[in-house]
This record gives C-alpha cells, sequence and structure tokens, in this order.
C-alpha cells in the first residue's frame, strides 16, 4: 500500500512536469530514476520500454527514459522500491578578489596553496584553456554530451573553479588554493541546466577517480532519493561534499529555503555574504545553513580567457571548497568529517551568537583553518635524465631539491647509480624556508654496464624531520650499445570499408637505435598488387612518428586485404624482422544509407479566436542520429467529428534542420481529430527504411487549444 502511495504522488509530479502534449507518436518517454532493493535491474527495464541512460553503481539505480504508461507497471515489479522524476537542476547564479582577501586565504599562500587536492567542478564544465586554469586542469568528464572533453559552453563552472584554483601566477586572479588539482565534471548544459541523473552520474565518477572535495555550485527545489544516496555515498567514501545554499532567500532572512543537494546532512550548505559581512538578502535561510563566504560581485575567469563579476552562492560554495583544500594540506590525516569539523570549528562568527539560519556557524576563515606550523622537512622534488645514453656518454642528471619546513636546512645531495652500485656525486646545500635548488651532475656511462641503470638521488635526513618518504627519488636511465635499428611497430586501419571509400591507414614507426635515421617508409595492397604510397622518414634517435596513408579504395577486390607497412633497411642494421608489419582488411560491397521517422508530435498555440496546430517531424539516421536537410514531404488529415472520415485534407513540405526537426503549422486549424502520414523523405545518398520509426501518428485538437496525442 505505502509503495503505491508513493507511486501515485511521483506519477502526479512526473505528469506535471511533462505535459501529455509533448509526447511523441505512440505516447511520450520521460525521464525518471528507478529504485531497486538490491542490484539494478537493466533488462526489467528495457522490457517495460526503457531507454536506459546510467546503471548506476554507488547506488542501487537506473536512470531512463520510460513510456509514462509503463511506470504504473513496473513500479509493482519485484525489487522496485521508487520511481522518481529526474528532476532539472541548475546553476545557481545570480588582481587579488576581495572574497580570497576576507576569508584570509592569501595570508597561507606562503606555505599552503592546497597542492595537489582533487576537486570534483559538477557544473557547465571548465574552460581548461584559461591562462589562470590550464596548469591546475587535471581532467574530467563530460555527461551532457557523454565524452571526455568536459570545455565549459556556459561560463558558470569556469567562474567557480576560479574561485577554487585560479593560479597564482602574477596576473589575472588567484583562487583560494591556487596549487589544488581541479577536474571538471560536466552535467550542466550551455543553459546551465541539467537533470539529477547526470549530476548523480558526477558523483560517481567523482567517487571512481578518487577525488578528495566535491564542489557543486547547483541546486534544485525538487528532493530526490537518488540524489541524496548517491551524497551520501560519496561521503561514506571519505569525499568532502560542498554545495550552493541557494538564491531563494528574502531581505528578512526568513524561512526554510535551502535546495538540494544543500539540504542533505552528508553535504556542506554555503550561503553568500556581501563586503560588509552581511548576509546577501538573496541568500537561502534554514536549519541547513552550515557556513557562509564571500558571493557578492566575486571577481574570477570567464569563459574565452577574460575575467569578470558575478553574485550568488555559486560563488559562495567555491570559497568554502577552496579552504577545505588547504586544511587538507595542512593536516593530511583528517577525514572528511574532521575536515568540515575544523571548518565549523575556526569560522569567524556571524549574526546572532553561536549557529544561526542565515550564517550557519559564521564566515568561513582560512588563516585559522589552515594555520603554519613550524616543521623541519626537506625533499628531493625532480630527477631529470636522458631515458637512454649510449655507452661512453656523459649525461646530465638535473636533481632539484626544496626545503618545505619552516627552518633554513644545511643538507647533502647524493646521486648514485643503485644498479652498479656507484655514487656518481654529491654536493652540500643550504636552503632558507620555503627554497628550493637545481643541481646538475654528470654522470660517464664509460663504465657502466649495459642494460638499465636505476638512479637514485636522496637528500639527507635533518635533524628533527619526520616525513622522510620524499627525501628520495629515481629515475631509470638505460644504457644502449651503439646501434642503427628502425621498426614498424603498428598499422591501424578499419577492420571493415566499403569499396569506393576513401580510408586512413596510419603507420607507427620508431628509431630503436643509436643514430639518427632516414628510410622510406611504403604501404602496399598485397592482395592487389597496389603501392597505396611511400613517404621519406627521418626520426632522431629513440624517436617515433604516426606517418598516415590515403587508400582509395575504388576498383579494389572484394574480400580480404592484407597491407603491408615496410621501413627500409638503414646502413648497419642487422635486426630487420620488425621493419615491417601487416592488417588485413576487409573490402565489401558499400552499403546503402539509411534514414527513419523517430518520431511526430503535435504541438498548438491558442491566438484570440485561432489555433495555430504544430506538427514535428524528426528524422534520423541509421545509427539514431539527427539527420539535417531531409525533404519530408507530409499529409494531414482531419475528422470534424471522429466519424473514421477525413472531411479535409493539407500536403506540407519542408527540410529538417540540424537537430533532425521540421516543424509545420497549420494556421485557423478546427477542433477535431488529426492524423499527419509522412508520404516521402528526400535526401542525398539515403534511402528511407520505412521499417524502422513511425509514419503517422494522430492526435486531437480541442476548442480550448489542448492537444490530446493519440
Amino acid at each position: 500500500m505505502k509503495k503505491n502511495l508513493v507511486f501515485g504522488m511521483v506519477l502526479l509530479i512526473l505528469l506535471s512536469i511533462f505535459p501529455m502534449g509533448i509526447a511523441g507518436s505512440g505516447g511520450g518517454k520521460i525521464r525518471v530514476i528507478i529504485g531497486f532493493e538490491e542490484s539494478p535491474d537493466p533488462e526489467l527495464v528495457k522490457s517495460f520500454g526503457g531507454e536506459v541512460r546510467y546503471v548506476y553503481t554507488v547506488i542501487p539505480a537506473i536512470s531512463a527514459r520510460m513510456p509514462e504508461e509503463n511506470i504504473s507497471k513496473i513500479m509493482r515489479s519485484k525489487g522496485v522500491v521508487y520511481v522518481e522524476a529526474d528532476y532539472r537542476v541548475y546553476a545557481v547564479q545570480q588582481e587579488l578578489p576581495w572574497g580570497v582577501d576576507r576569508i584570509d586565504a592569501e595570508k597561507v599562500h606562503s606555505y599552503n596553496k592546497g597542492s595537489g587536492i582533487k576537486i570534483a567542478i559538477i557544473d557547465t564544465g571548465i574552460d581548461y584553456k584559461h591562462p589562470d586554469l590550464d596548469e591546475n586542469f587535471h581532467g574530467g568528464y563530460d555527461f551532457v554530451n557523454n565524452d571526455d572533453d568536459p570545455m565549459d559552453d556556459n561560463g558558470h563552472g569556469t567562474h567557480v573553479a576560479g574561485i577554487v584554483a585560479a593560479e597564482d601566477n602574477d596576473f589575472g586572479v588567484v583562487g583560494v588554493a591556487p596549487e589544488a588539482h581541479l577536474y571538471a565534471v560536466k552535467v550542466l548544459d550551455n543553459s546551465g541546466s541539467g537533470y539529477v541523473s547526470d549530476v548523480i552520474a558526477g558523483i560517481e565518477w567523482s567517487i571512481e577517480n578518487g577525488m578528495q572535495i566535491i564542489s557543486m555550485s547547483l541546486g534544485s527545489k525538487s528532493d530526490s532519493t537518488a540524489l541524496h544516496d548517491a551524497c551520501d555515498t560519496a561521503y561514506e567514501n571519505g569525499i568532502l561534499l560542498v554545495a550552493a545554499a541557494g538564491n531563494e532567500g528574502n531581505p528578512p532572512g526568513k524561512g526554510d529555503n535551502v535546495l538540494y543537494p544543500a539540504k542533505y546532512s552528508s553535504v556542506i550548505a554555503v550561503a553568500a555574504t556581501d563586503i560588509n559581512d552581511e548576509r546577501a538578502s538573496w541568500s537561502s535561510t534554514g536549519p541547513d545553513v552550515e557556513l557562509a563566504a564571500p558571493g557578492v560581485d566575486i571577481k574570477s575567469t570567464l569563459l574565452g580567457g577574460g575575467y569578470g563579476e558575478k553574485s550568488g552562492t555559486s560563488m559562495a560554495c567555491p570559497h568554502v571548497s577552496g579552504v577545505a583544500a588547504l586544511i587538507m594540506v595542512s593536516y593530511p590525516n583528517l577525514t572528511n568529517v574532521e575536515v568540515r569539523q575544523r571548518l565549523r570549528d575556526t569560522a569567524d562568527d556571524l549574526g546572532p551568537a553561536g549557529f544561526d539560519e542565515k550564517y550557519g556557524y559564521g564566515l568561513v576563515d582560512a588563516d585559522e583553518a589552515a594555520p603554519k606550523t613550524d616543521v623541519h622537512d626537506v625533499a628531493v622534488t625532480d630527477i631529470s635524465a636522458p631515458s637512454w645514453v649510449v655507452k661512453g656518454d656523459v649525461a646530465s642528471i638535473n636533481i632539484t631539491t626544496s626545503n618545505e619546513g619552516t627552518y633554513e636546512e644545511t643538507i647533502t645531495v647524493t646521486l648514485t647509480d643503485a644498479t652498479d652500485g656507484v655514487t656518481i656525486g654529491s654536493e652540500v646545500v643550504i636552503l632558507t624556508a620555503g627554497s628550493s635548488e637545481t643541481l646538475t651532475f654528470s654522470w660517464n656511462s664509460t663504465e657502466a654496464t649495459i642494460g638499465d641503470h636505476i638512479l637514485n638521488a636522496s637528500v639527507s635526513i635533518v635533524e628533527g624531520e619526520i616525513d622522510i618518504a620524499d627525501n628520495s627519488k629515481t629515475t631509470t636511465v638505460t644504457v644502449k650499445e651503439p646501434s642503427h635499428d628502425v621498426a614498424v611497430i603498428a598499422i591501424d586501419a578499419p577492420s571493415e570499408v566499403g569499396e569506393g571509400d576513401i580510408v586512413d591507414v596510419d603507420v607507427d614507426v620508431t628509431n630503436e637505435g643509436t643514430y639518427e635515421e632516414i628510410f622510406t617508409l611504403s604501404l602496399t595492397d598485397i592482395t592487389d598488387s597496389l603501392l597505396i604510397g611511400s613517404k621519406t622518414v627521418t626520426l632522431a634517435a629513440g624517436e617515433s612518428q604516426t606517418i598516415r596513408f590515403t587508400w582509395n579504395t575504388t576498383g579494389s577486390s572484394l574480400g580480404n586485404h592484407t597491407l603491408r607497412a615496410e621501413a627500409s633497411v638503414v646502413e648497419g642494421e642487422t635486426d630487420t624482422a620488425d621493419n615491417f608489419k601487416e592488417l588485413i582488411v576487409s573490402v565489401v560491397e558499400k552499403a546503402a544509407l539509411t534514414m527513419y521517422v523517430e518520431s511526430i508530435a503535435f504541438g498548438s498555440k491558442k491566438s484570440g479566436p485561432n489555433i495555430f496546430l504544430y506538427t514535428y517531424v524528426k528524422v534520423v539516421d541509421g545509427n539514431g542520429n539527427p539527420l539535417e536537410g531531409v525533404r519530408v514531404e507530409m499529409t494531414l488529415e482531419w475528422d470534424k467529428d471522429g466519424d473514421g472520415k477525413f472531411d479535409d485534407s493539407w500536403n506540407f513540405a519542408g527540410k529538417t534542420d540540424s537537430t533532425g526537426i521540421v516543424k509545420f503549422t497549420l494556421i485557423k486549424a478546427p477542433s477535431g481529430y488529426y492524423k499527419a502520414t509522412i508520404t516521402n523523405l528526400i535526401l542525398t545518398d539515403y534511402e528511407w527504411d520505412k521499417t524502422r520509426g513511425v509514419i503517422s501518428a494522430s492526435c486531437q485538437l480541442l476548442d480550448d487549444g489542448t492537444i490530446i496525442q493519440s
């Protein structure tokens, strides 16, 4: 009984969000999240006509598009515990930035810049080409477009990222934690909106990729069981979650209006303050507000390389995320729960004494949260050497050592060949607190054995030093005999091509010898005895290149073809077995390109006494991708009273746009029953596959302009 009641409430929400008049022919599909008692069952979802988008691993749930008439049916299935709307979520948005200055982050930067802390910015993406963000960007994923290029196309995420970790590089702005590692998790589109299902996928990605902090300057007024579970799971996995409280507040600061996910107990909800430490009049309030941070007229990075000011709790949230990164560097052994408590304990109390619903525990304070501590600590931060040398060469080995403590230190830097047990050299260095120095050692390999050598750079342990794990670094250098040797290491082409296709064939070649070589690389179709091409290649010792050939298969025989890539033998070369590689490619008859009508939907607009009836036709290719430029011919028939006899008809023709959709408009449409039938699709090189998709759709148009899709 309880299960059915929950479903009924959910269905009412779903129907209010997705009007039936928008649905495609044969019943519309709406976005939902289906929760399971134990393991997610994608086959069950598919059996009810669902299109699975995500099968989550951190929570037992599936995101899908489901025919609305099947929701009540799947809800009754064994193992299903809830079905909820896949709600929309939105970006919460309304020199030395004043916010960074106000929370005293710049005072921490002389000894702590949040170095290496992994922060997921779950937002619209990041402009990773921005000169104030490029060095701190370390990857991410785009869940809007389902690819690994999370470039920002809105600007919100870029502004947020700059507040967290704009680089300390003497220009632009500086972030709260200017050496933190930024990861762009794009879940919002170019309009700044997205779906809960993508936010959950972003949280799941953050767990799987070892994020330490999740920063979410987004929110929704609607609660979601699945999102709540995902946030709790991330928190249980040791991640600190920070979110914008929302811009739903009012000038008096009355009411409980914090957005989700900030409202969840596993997430820190951040309110916004102005330059006078007053709550911004629009900043959300309520018992879930935990901390406050600057959020009015905050200058940060903009899409395209510029800088500008924005306001909102979206801008307050990343201040807290940045301070959390500073704490994690100062206190690397703290758990996420302990970091959260330290943020509370060190906040500057604002408003009424103690916790309140406008400022939470107060204004975040970086200087108090991550203070400087006295410590003895030296380290080898880098060892740079060539990957290989010819026996007898003298190689330069660069060692960078730094004083990461707070006292001046005198240290001995030593370089040894651990493989042969030989000390290459040592030098005494004096380093002031926070300084570093790079030393160059010369390694004469005349007496070195042939093969790999592990070179170890170390600094002596200073008195009082506790962290000695970084007092040494190693690198491997291979000592080689002088040799001439080129090789073909790979050949890449499609396994099957259509006769007449023009195909790119990539050949990877390398110089495995110790001299620069100039040679000829050829690609031959052995089957048809055809030289596809040859090129002169120059490779330095140890260098590799990918050489591209173009294969025109016009006239090629059908069947398997052996492609042979071969490098000519260079003078003095003895190992010629790897000078060629072969690949089999099948040439088949070129298949006809197909297209079909994916959907026919109706819409309407009432203007005075007149009603405009719209018919939307979407055409896709055989792989389901939208097709632009297709001429669509359609007949629209009208039955006044629904007796099955059509009283009038109209013919339409038009071309699809970049989304694959063409819109037909019937002006002064009378009420009654309509049937739209596609009579022809025309596009060069494409054939209409009438066995797929739909050909016709029907609807009823009421006197008030309401559409009822059949």
